[in-house]
């Protein structure tokens, strides 16, 4: 039993793969519309059992999440982050085919959610069942987490991992929802993304609407927005609030390694982007 046979199998079952991902992809569940959510979670269901997963919906405020666990009585345990929401279909008028309505062009599948995150649902979920076929189980236990509302800014899997801390501490690592390719072809592990911080601001200066005349005497709400926008950061993307800089660690001599030997297609992400430079001139 070699890795090789795996790969033969998957491709012998690559027609049933596809089935089953235009059968999801039909599923328009939206969270932002809160629709086809019970739908996606009934497909779910059904199919991780029959992978031979146990599986359990964790309730949460709003969208319930999918959790699954193939136990082997192995030493190690993986868990891999999902998500069955997708993004709105809007504009609706730039779509050459119907969004859940999934089309084969040269090779390729259109429909909405099809790469994020469906597509990665079933290509995880064929891969194990794959090698279960030929080894009989996987060599590590294996967890699933599938949330319903990522594409909304996940509101509520922060009240998910607080009930259930038990289910994801016991996995020894996480495999995120993507994996791409390089430019050459080469299939890419993520080893960690960038933050995000967002915040609301609002700025008050008088009490009513007034005729720009009174400007000479009265304070702007978009000018001292502007000011207070332009404090944040520098040109040189320096972050200037006082203490951001704080207990931020250091790259270690690995971490350096890893990006310096990283192959960046400059070139082909300049053409994506439809840039001649990057930001500060930088390179590398």
């Amino acid at each position: 039993m070699t890795l090789e046979e795996v790969y033969n199998k998957i491709e012998q079952n690559k027609d049933d793969s596809i089935d089953l991902l235009c059968e999801l992809l039909k599923i328009p569940s939206i969270a932002a519309k809160e629709t086809g959510g019970p739908e996606a979670i009934e497909f779910l269901s059904k199919y991780f059992e029959e992978a031979g997963f146990t599986y359990f919906l964790a309730e949460t405020s709003g969208n319930p999440v999918f959790c699954a666990e193939m136990n082997v009585g192995a030493d190690k345990t993986l868990l891999f982050y999902d998500h069955y929401d997708v993004q709105p279909e809007d504009p609706i008028d730039l779509w050459d085919s119907p969004p859940f309505e999934p089309t084969i062009r040269e090779g390729k599948i259109f429909a909405r959610g099809v790469s994020d995150n469906k597509g990665e649902i079933i290509c995880r979920l064929q891969a194990i069942k794959a090698y279960n076929e030929v080894f009989g189980k996987p060599p590590v236990n294996i967890k699933f987490v599938i949330e319903g509302e990522e594409e909304v800014g996940s509101p509520n899997l922060e009240e998910f991992v607080n009930n259930n801390k038990k289910f994801i501490n016991d996995a020894d690592g996480c495999i995120w929802e993507f994996g791409g390719r390089d430019g050459d072809g080469i299939q890419e592990v993520y080893l960690g993304v960038k933050g995000i911080l967002y915040l609301h601001l609002k700025t008050n200066t008088i009490g009513r609407d007034v005729h720009s005349g009174y400007t000479q005497f009265v304070n702007n709400a978009a000018y001292e927005m502007s000011w207070a926008l332009a404090s944040l950061k520098d040109r040189n993307d320096r972050i200037l609030v006082p203490g951001f800089y704080d207990n931020i660690p250091e790259p270690s001599p690995e971490d350096m390694k890893i990006i310096e030997d990283f192959n960046l297609k400059e070139n082909l992400f300049k053409e994506n982007f439809g840039v001649d430079n990057f930001r500060l001139n930088l390179t590398g």
